[in-house]
C-alpha cells in the first residue's frame, strides 16, 4: 500500500475515533471497533484538527448539556487540535457525561471539614499551652501570663488583618482548577505568595519600630514597665518570622482549595510537636522561650506546606507545557483509553500497531500535539509580585473580603466593648461565652471553606444546573447535622462545665444562665457560612458589602440604644445571625438555585 494511502488511512482512523466517542459514548460500551469508526463522506473535506473541533463543540438541544464543561477551552490553553481536558476524556471514555462527577460525597465532605476544623482549632489550643507552660514554671508567672494578653493580641490581630489573601487564593484556585487553566494557576500562586512575603515584611517593620509604644497604649501607664517590656520582646520574636507566617496561611489555603488535606494536617502536627517541646525545653526563658518555640513551629509547618505548594506549581507547569511523546500518537490509536492517555501525560507506550502505521506517528504527532507543545509564557518563579493589571484583579477580589472580615471584627468587638456597661461578673461570663462561641464556630466556618473548594466544579466554565442544586442540597445537609451537634455540645458545655472554665460561682450561673442565646447563635451558623461561602464561590461580591453594610448598622444601632441589661447583647447577636442568615439565603436562592446559568458575574 502506498505511504499516502496509509498516511490517509490512520488519519481517518484517528478522526473516526475521537468523533465517534464525543457522540455515541453517551449509551455506548466502554470499547469501540474500528467498524464504528468511519468518517462522515461530508467531513472528508475538513481538515483533521477542524474536524475534531466541530464535532466537539457541536450543540445539542439538551438544556443541561449546553452549560456542559465541554467548552472552548480558555484563552490561556492554545489547545485547538485536541481540545479535551483530563475529566473531559475519562468522562467519554467511561460512557457518560460529566455531570455527577463533581459531587463531593458526605463522606468526603466529613474528611474536609473535620481536617479542617483541627487544622483551625490547634491555634488556640498551642496558644493555651504557652500560656499553661508559662504559668506553671515561671516565678513572676502573673506578670508574664498577664503580658502574653496584650502581646499575643497585637501580632495575631496584624497577622489575622492579612487573611483575605488566604480568603483570595482560595477563590482564585478553585476557579482555575474548575476551568483546569494551569498557567493562571501558577500566576496567580506565585504572585499572592509574593504579596504575602511583602505584607509579612510590612508586619515585622511595624511591629520592631512600633510594637513597644503600641503595647504601652494598649497596657496602659499605670501597669508595671516591666510588662511592657516583657510583652514587646514577645512581639519581636515572633514578628521575625511574620513573612513565613502570612505565607503559610496562603499556602495552608491553596492546599485546601486542592482538596489536600493531608499536607496542612502534616504540618500542623509537626507545629504542635516542636511548639510543645519548645515550650519546655525553653521554659527557662519565660515568655521569650513561649515565643522562640512557636516561631519555630511556624517555620517549620510553613516550610512543609510551600515545599508541596512548590511541587504542585511544578505540575502545573508541567500540564501546562502538555509535554508528549511518540508513544502519545500510538496510544491515540488504541481508543478511549488512549485519549485518557494522552490527555493525562501517561500514554500507553506497549501498543501493538501495524508496522506500517507506525511509520505515520511523526506526521500524526506534527498534526495533533504540536498546538500542545507550543505555549505562550515563560516559567514563572515560585514568588513574584503581579503587574499592573494584575493587582487591580487581586484588590478587586481580596478588597471585599477585608470589608467582610472587618466587618466582623468590628460586631463582636462591638458586643464586647458593651459588656463592659453590666459589672465585672457578666464581663467575665460573657468573656468565657465569647471564647466557648469562637471555638465552636471553627466547625461552621469549615463549611465556608468546602463550599469554596467544591462549588466551582460546578460553576466553571459554565454552570451545570443539576450538579449546583445537588451539590448545595448535600452542603445543606451537612450543615443542618453541624448545626444539632455545635448547638447542643456548646449548650451542655457551658450548662454542665461551668465550673472547670472558672471557679467563681456567679460567672458560673450568669453562664448558665444565657447559654440558650448563644446555642440557637450557633445552630445558624453553619447555614450562614454555607451561603456566605456560596457567594464568595460566585463572586457575589457585591451584595455580600452590601449585606454586611445593613448588617452592621443594624448591630451597632441595636446595641447602642436597645441594651438594657446582659441578655440584650445576646439578643443582639442572634439577630445579627440571622440578619445574615435572611439575606444571604435570600440571595442565594434567587441567583444560584432557581438561576444557576446566571450564578456567576459576566467578568468572571
Amino acid at each position: 500500500m502506498p505511504k499516502r494511502s496509509i498516511a490517509v488511512l490512520s488519519l481517518t482512523l484517528v478522526a473516526g475515533v475521537l468523533q465517534s466517542s464525543s457522540v455515541k459514548a453517551f449509551s455506548a460500551p466502554h470499547s469501540l471497533s474500528v467498524s464504528r469508526a468511519i468518517v462522515h463522506p461530508r467531513q472528508e473535506s475538513a481538515p483533521f484538527p477542524r474536524r475534531i473541533n466541530n464535532r466537539l463543540w457541536e450543540k445539542t438541544n439538551d438544556e443541561e448539556d449546553t452549560s456542559s464543561p465541554l467548552s472552548t477551552p480558555s484563552e490561556n490553553n492554545n489547545v485547538d487540535a485536541i481540545p479535551l481536558t483530563t475529566d473531559d476524556a475519562s468522562s467519554i471514555a467511561a460512557g457518560g457525561t460529566q455531570s455527577g462527577n463533581n459531587l463531593p460525597s458526605y463522606r468526603e465532605l466529613f474528611v474536609f471539614t473535620a481536617t479542617t476544623i483541627l487544622i483551625w482549632i490547634s491555634e488556640p489550643l498551642l496558644s493555651l499551652v504557652d500560656t499553661t507552660v508559662v504559668g506553671l514554671t515561671q516565678r513572676n508567672a502573673v506578670v508574664q501570663v498577664a503580658a502574653l494578653g496584650p502581646a499575643t493580641t497585637l501580632i495575631d490581630s496584624l497577622q489575622y488583618l492579612t487573611y483575605f489573601l488566604a480568603m483570595a487564593t482560595t477563590t482564585e484556585v478553585a476557579k482555575y482548577l474548575a476551568l483546569k487553566d494551569y498557567r493562571k494557576l501558577q500566576q496567580v500562586t506565585s504572585q499572592i505568595l509574593g504579596v504575602a512575603g511583602v505584607l509579612g515584611l510590612l508586619i515585622t517593620a511595624t511591629i520592631w519600630g512600633f510594637g513597644y509604644p503600641l503595647l504601652k497604649t494598649m497596657i496602659g501607664t499605670s501597669q508595671s514597665p516591666e510588662l511592657v517590656g516583657l510583652a514587646a520582646r514577645y512581639c519581636w520574636i515572633r514578628a521575625s518570622v511574620a513573612p513565613l507566617a502570612i505565607m503559610g496561611f496562603v499556602a495552608e489555603t491553596n492546599c485546601l482549595a486542592n482538596v489536600d488535606t493531608k499536607t496542612p494536617a502534616l504540618a500542623v502536627l509537626s507545629a504542635s510537636i516542636i511548639n510543645i517541646v519548645g515550650d519546655v525545653a525553653l521554659s527557662v526563658w519565660g515568655m521569650q522561650g513561649a515565643a522562640v518555640a512557636t516561631a519555630l513551629a511556624t517555620v517549620a509547618s510553613t516550610t512543609i506546606m510551600l515545599r508541596r505548594v512548590k511541587k504542585r506549581k511544578e505540575m502545573w507547569r508541567q500540564m501546562e507545557l502538555g509535554e508528549t511523546t511518540n508513544g502519545d500518537a500510538a496510544s491515540m490509536m488504541n481508543g478511549n483509553a488512549g485519549i485518557s492517555a494522552v490527555v493525562e501525560g501517561s500514554p500507553t507506550l506497549n501498543v501493538s500497531v501495524n508496522g506500517a502505521l507506525e511509520k505515520e506517528y511523526a506526521e500524526l504527532e506534527e498534526i495533533v500535539p504540536k498546538s500542545k507543545k507550543t505555549k505562550d509564557g515563560e516559567e514563572i518563579p515560585f514568588l513574584s509580585l503581579p503587574d499592573r493589571a494584575s493587582f487591580i484583579e487581586l484588590l478587586k477580589l481580596s478588597g471585599p473580603m477585608f470589608f467582610v472580615m472587618l466587618g466582623k471584627i468590628a460586631c463582636y468587638s462591638a458586643m464586647s466593648i458593651r459588656a463592659t456597661d453590666f459589672g465585672v461578673v457578666n464581663l467575665a461570663a460573657h468573656s468565657i461565652m465569647m471564647r466557648v462561641f469562637f471555638f465552636f464556630t471553627c466547625f461552621g466556618d469549615s463549611l465556608s471553606q468546602a463550599t469554596q473548594s467544591f462549588l466551582p466544579k460546578a460553576l466553571y466554565p459554565k454552570p451545570i444546573a443539576k450538579d449546583l442544586r445537588k451539590m448545595l442540597k448535600r452542603f445543606f445537609v451537612f450543615s443542618t447535622c453541624v448545626g444539632l451537634f455545635i448547638s447542643q455540645s456548646s449548650s451542655w458545655v457551658l450548662s454542665n462545665l461551668g465550673s472547670y472554665l472558672t471557679n467563681d460561682k456567679l460567672v458560673v450561673t450568669t453562664i448558665a444562665k444565657h447559654t440558650k442565646l448563644l446555642s440557637l447563635s450557633l445552630l445558624l451558623h453553619p447555614f450562614i457560612m454555607l451561603t456566605e461561602g456560596t457567594l464568595t464561590a460566585t463572586r457575589d461580591f457585591a451584595n455580600m458589602i452590601s449585606s454586611y453594610t445593613v448588617t452592621m448598622i443594624m448591630h451597632f444601632t441595636l446595641l447602642g440604644f436597645t441594651c438594657s441589661s446582659f441578655q440584650d447583647i445576646w439578643k443582639v447577636l442572634f439577630l445579627f445571625q440571622g440578619t445574615r442568615l435572611t439575606l444571604f439565603g435570600a440571595r442565594v436562592l434567587s441567583k444560584v438555585v432557581r438561576k444557576p446559568k446566571d450564578a456567576l458575574p459576566q467578568s468572571a
